[in-house]
């Protein structure tokens, strides 16, 4: 491991960076002052005089990996078929065979722009912060010192190509046993370089080694907070949810409905218990909203994911999925406030429905009265 803090040692020194070290931690900084920088400071920093597109952003970025030799891959599915982690997390996924042994790696240097899922996000969405987004990676197996140093530099190369002054980043150094990953990565040990920009966390270089197979470069940029740094617009909902949505920051409900959505349009399996589970969830965040126009939500973000994967999906089938397993979720809740511990045979074939017609079915079977329905609504 000292080869490699060295090497980065080494890089950044050459190139003007000063060091600072905290306990196990090294920092580096240019003109910001560690003890300076607050929460999101990169929105008083200067901008850009017109806004990047997501449009203009996403080709952009891909055109300038692959010009430098990377080969572009995604997942279609955000459902993990390796079963390790409910959905995929990191586009390093992407190189499962290679990680887990099953494949020796072939070096190649890989542009991954994954969607991802990271439910773990989910109770503090806001500003900045989404359970579902776009990692941006670059991942090579095997890789050396020399190799990783060479895409840190690619990506230090691309972020000044995108208008961020590198005089603007801090940092962080530290090295790492797995103590801080779960799963497979939990026995991971090597190196990681986070990089701030003004007080927000954009991405992560990391060189690392499972169980004593081949070191991996793995560098990830959240695409999001990428254009948000980028932009400097003032409220992050104007980058990720269409207006009137954005106006409110209404970050629970542009969160459910854009991750609902990507699980959807992956292909969803009933009998995939966990993901159904966590779609759920998702889909009960919402399940108040009858104010929406939740057709269009779902439009809008089916044709966004469908920037950077094919869904095995098609829109109509996905936007009835979450429609069924939505009603499903209302009547259940609707039946319960009416006393039905169980459900009325009648209703088992019409159950993902819409309310209306459960209740219409509920009178027309004599189940219920008018005078009930219109004194519980």
């Amino acid at each position: 491991m000292l080869e490699i803090r060295e090497a980065i040692d080494e890089y950044l020194t050459q190139r003007n960076w000063n060091a600072q070290e905290e306990g196990k931690k090294t920092f580096y900084y240019k003109d910001r002052n560690l003890s300076d920088v607050r929460d999101l400071e990169f929105l008083t920093y200067s901008k850009r005089k017109k806004p990047l597109s997501m449009q203009q952003f996403t080709e952009d970025t891909k055109n300038f990996f692959l010009e430098r030799g990377f080969s572009q891959k995604v997942l279609n599915s955000v459902i993990n078929p390796e079963g390790d982690t409910i959905f995929i997390v990191a586009g390093v996924q992407y190189l499962s065979d290679f990680l887990k042994g099953r494949k020796e790696g072939n070096g190649i240097k890989y542009f991954i722009p994954q969607p991802v899922i990271r439910t773990k996000y989910r109770d503090s969405v806001g500003e900045g912060s989404v359970s579902s987004f776009v990692n941006l990676s670059t991942a090579q197996i095997p890789s050396s010192s020399e190799m990783h140093l060479s895409q840190i530099d690619d990506w230090m190369n691309y972020l000044s190509k995108l208008g961020l002054n590198l005089k603007d980043f801090i940092l962080r150094f530290e090295e790492t046993e797995g103590e801080n990953f779960t799963g497979f990565w939990s026995n991971a040990k090597g190196s990681v370089l986070t990089f701030d920009y003004g007080g927000l966390e954009v991405g992560d270089a990391g060189y690392l080694q499972v169980e004593g197979r081949p070191f991996i470069s793995d560098i990830g940029f959240g695409l999001e907070r990428l254009l948000w740094a980028v932009n400097k617009c003032e409220n992050f909902a104007d980058l990720i949810g269409p207006r009137p949505f954005a106006f409110g920051k209404d970050y629970q409900l542009i969160d459910s409905v854009r991750t609902a959505t990507l699980i959807s349009l992956s292909g969803l399996d009933k009998k995939e218990e966990e993901p159904l589970r966590q779609f759920q969830i998702y889909l009960n965040n919402i399940k108040d909203r009858r104010d929406i126009n939740l057709y269009d939500l779902v439009r809008h973000y089916y044709t966004f994911w469908e920037r950077f994967v094919t869904p095995p999906k098609g829109f109509d089938e996905t936007y009835t999925t979450v429609m069924t397993e939505l009603n499903k979720q209302r009547n259940l809740e609707l039946l319960n406030k009416l006393g039905f511990k169980k459900i009325p045979k009648i209703l088992r074939e019409t159950l993902s429905e819409d309310s209306d017609k459960v209740i219409q079915e509920l009178i027309n079977s004599s189940l219920i009265s008018e005078e009930r329905i219109k004194r519980l609504c």
